[in-house]
């Protein structure tokens, strides 16, 4: 638990560091690099604590790539992760780009 805490508070601290560059290109690296953080570090955490896992890089492998034979890949869970957090990330871009674009009007500017 603390660990995924952990990599939801590192992923927050690269929104900052995104929100200080604010551009396209480090929009999509902060979510690229988001995803990529908490994956590596949950399934790396799941490879040292579950004895499934051989205690070797072919483990490791093993664990961020097809995990245990009964369950889907664990490469779908980071496909699906980083498709959620990009289209998520192209919205909110989207939203606040028509927010910035769409003329304001007061009414005290409209009887004028």
């Amino acid at each position: 638990m603390l660990l995924r805490v952990a990599a939801l508070a590192a992923a927050g601290g690269l929104g900052w560091w995104v929100a200080r560059r604010r551009s396209a290109a480090t929009v999509l690296a902060g979510a690229v690099a988001s995803s990529l953080l908490f994956y590596l570090l949950t399934n790396t955490a799941a490879w040292a604590a579950d004895p499934f896992y051989a205690r070797t890089a072919a483990g490791w492998w093993q664990a961020v790539t097809v995990g245990h034979p009964e369950f889907p890949p664990s490469l779908l869970f980071l496909r699906n992760a980083l498709a959620g957090d990009l289209a998520f990330t192209v919205l909110c871009a989207l939203w606040s780009l028509a927010g910035e674009r769409r003329p304001t009007s007061h009414p005290a500017h409209a009887a004028h």
